[in-house]
């Protein structure tokens, strides 16, 4: 294998983690605003707790929609 064959396999890879990761970000807002705890929202989503922590946070300071 040579070596650009390694960096587009290896970007592909970050590509997919990071497709991943914003999906379980995603699912932890959705459960954050059925307001799950926390930690069921962690381990169901599996971020760190310190993470769904911040986005719990991040929602509690956006304001409210209008319906």
């Amino acid at each position: 294998m040579c070596l650009t064959e390694f960096d587009e396999e290896s970007a592909i890879r970050g590509w997919k983690q990071d497709g991943r990761q914003e999906q379980a970000v995603e699912a932890a807002k959705t459960m954050l605003s059925d307001h799950l705890p926390t930690d069921k929202v962690a381990l169901y989503s599996g971020l760190p707790l310190e993470q769904v922590l911040e986005l719990q946070k991040e929602l509690a300071a956006q304001p409210a929609p209008a319906n």
